[in-house]
């Protein structure tokens, strides 16, 4: 009897043990599921102080007994009701299923780029699902935002080894979420699956595709169909195209040997060149689209650094006073080379001939962009000096957030992932030299606390000053004036450039704040 008294209550301690544990971990008994609408969001570009337009994010949840958290970082916001926002929100079991989230970005700085996530938490843990954001305070209207991005084979599924229509419909997604102006892409093949991104991207679009490819010069060669090829999509509201071509294109078949620009550039992969004006100013643009010799050997190595010069060499003599942008898929670095035994990049003789690097290894150390290495930061933005006047300083991203937002990224989509860079569209840089130009008028400083313009003042309209690194940070209409005179105070101790324009054109001052 004793025995059997025992054994009724260790049965009796157990059934109370599991009823405790079940009413304390329900969310163990009960499936758990979380699904987004949107695993990567763009806000649209603000003013520094003025909240983003609102962008939503739908969530669906079961499983959870406590409800989730979510929460974001300086300089984005979350709110339910779109009014009240804050860091992070709670949602509980009956928030609804397709609960939206609004989601804006608020910051006291000016032009500056922000990447951030939106964590989901149960409790105190961290869930594996994430939202990437970014955004910017990068006023839509005062520049442009422009993009390169490899597309592996894309529209070709013997060569991407990937369901191409699942491709196309992540390019899409990804495209739309960011929002550019323009974008260099490298790898295209088909043009019809180009086309329909274009169409779904909605009716401002429109893409421009090179009539040639390596070892093919025309759209009807052999080959061309199959082969990959440069391309722009670009927003026709935003950017007037006023021309295109293949640099170094006219060389061809005169040259060909192991020293010509044709073996150099792929066996006649040229730059694709698009300029175009920004259409709210008229301010001039010339991209580059380039696709590098791949492979790390000695010899592609030198094929790189035979296409650097001689691009350099033609964008210095023809268009000696343009904004230059040279974008897309260098297949090596800026900083250092992916062949061993060489300590230069093929690229240095650009980087020592009027040209820029933006996407140095030193600037942004540890980034890679091909996904296959993770010390090869190969997609690049290199600018002529008139350009990196114009370039916003630290308004480039490598978005290594779209190859975690897209599932399986790479087998699905590409083996590259975007970069991104925003351009000024409002400081003139067609001057050859700033200091050694003809002057009708002169900057006098009256005080440290005024400055002061004599000259020609009848005939100015327009007054506006920049820093040196482009941002515009004064202007001022005139009509007919005897005396031009500003205070001064409120600038800090520098060198800035002063645009004066007038009915006949525009003219460049240093000015010196002391």
């Amino acid at each position: 009897m004793l025995r059997e008294i025992c054994i009724f209550v260790v049965l009796k301690r157990i059934l109370l043990f599991l009823l405790l544990f079940n009413a304390a971990n329900t969310s163990y008994l009960v499936a758990q599921t979380i699904s987004v609408d949107r695993y990567f969001i763009k806000t649209q570009g603000t003013l520094q102080n003025t909240p983003s337009n609102l962008d939503t994010l739908s969530i669906d949840f079961s499983g959870f007994t406590n409800g989730l958290i979510l929460k974001t970082s300086y300089p984005f916001q979350l709110s339910f009701d779109a009014v009240n926002f804050d860091d992070s929100v709670s949602l509980s079991m009956s928030s609804g299923a397709g609960t939206p989230i609004y989601i804006r970005l608020l910051s006291s700085q000016k032009d500056e780029a922000y990447r951030s996530q939106i964590q989901i938490l149960n409790g105190l843990n961290s869930l594996s699902e994430k939202i990437y954001l970014i955004g910017s305070t990068i006023q839509t209207s005062e520049a442009l935002s422009v993009g390169t991005w490899n597309i592996k084979w894309f529209g070709l599924p013997t060569k991407c080894g990937c369901d191409t229509n699942l491709a196309r419909l992540n390019v899409t997604h990804i495209l739309k979420e960011l929002d550019l102006d323009l974008i260099a892409l490298q790898e295209i093949v088909n043009e019809d699956q180009l086309s329909q991104v274009v169409q779904d991207l909605g009716p401002e679009y429109r893409y421009i595709l090179a009539n040639y490819a390596s070892r093919v010069q025309s759209q009807s060669g052999s080959g061309y169909l199959e082969a990959q090829k440069l391309a722009y999509i670009y927003k026709q509201n935003r950017i007037q195209r006023t021309a295109n071509y293949g640099l170094l294109k006219s060389s061809y078949p005169s040259q060909q040997g192991s020293n010509s620009p044709y073996y150099y550039f792929a066996s006649g992969r040229w730059p694709f060149v698009f300029s175009g004006k920004a259409i709210a100013t008229g301010e001039q643009f010339t991209f580059v689209n380039i696709h590098g010799k791949a492979f790390s050997g000695t010899t592609e190595h030198n094929r790189r650094a035979g296409a650097a010069l001689e691009m350099t060499n033609d964008l210095n003599a023809n268009l000696p006073n343009e904004k230059i942008i040279v974008l897309g898929d260098y297949n090596d670095l800026l900083e250092g080379a992916i062949t061993t035994g060489f300590s230069a990049s093929p690229y240095s003789y650009m980087l020592q001939n009027n040209f820029v690097g933006i996407t140095l290894p030193s600037v942004f150390p540890g980034e890679n962009t091909y996904l296959g290495i993770s010390t090869s930061l190969i997609d690049n933005f290199v600018v002529s000096k008139r350009a990196s006047y114009a370039y916003v300083p630290s308004s480039t991203l490598i978005l290594k957030e779209i190859s975690e937002a897209v599932p399986n990224f790479r087998n699905t989509t590409s083996d590259h992932i975007p970069v991104i860079s925003h351009f000024y569209t409002s400081l003139s840089t067609k001057v050859n030299d700033i200091s050694t130009l003809e002057k009708d008028f002169k900057i006098v400083h009256s005080s440290n606390h005024a400055l002061r313009i004599l000259g020609a003042i009848h005939e100015a309209r327009t007054i506006s000053i920049f820093s040196l690194d482009g941002k515009r940070i004064f202007q001022k209409e005139y009509q007919v004036a005897e005396r031009i005179e500003e205070d001064a105070s409120w600038f800090s101790r520098g060198v800035y450039v002063i645009s004066i324009e007038t009915n006949s054109g525009v003219e460049f001052h240093k000015w010196l704040k002391r």
